[in-house]
């Protein structure tokens, strides 16, 4: 089995909860790949043949998110990304201009 690569963008401009698309490389053919187990924050999200998963972001701070590869001999390491969903810092330089 073969290490997968997990990519994932998150720009959060609009309040959590958010739902995101996790995406990742396929193993190669000659692993013969019967399908990919996504864990969220160690809780299943799913599985699936596909090379991608919605997962919803509840709350800020680092979650991780892991993809595991599956065949016929047994499941493969897992692939492993920390996303940090972060607010934007305080206002700073607030000032009343002169008339």
């Amino acid at each position: 089995m073969t290490t997968i690569v997990l990519m994932c963008v998150l720009a959060l401009a609009q309040t959590l909860p958010v739902t995101r698309t996790v995406e990742w490389d396929a193993s190669p053919a000659a692993d013969q790949t019967i399908d990919y187990t996504v864990t969220f924050d160690g809780v299943v999200v799913g599985t699936t043949a596909s090379l991608s998963l919605p997962v919803t972001f509840s709350s800020l701070g680092a979650h991780t998110l892991t993809v595991t590869a599956r065949n016929q001999w047994g499941t493969g390491p897992a692939g492993v990304l920390t996303v940090v969903v972060s607010a934007p810092g305080a206002t700073t330089g607030i000032r009343i201009r002169p008339q």
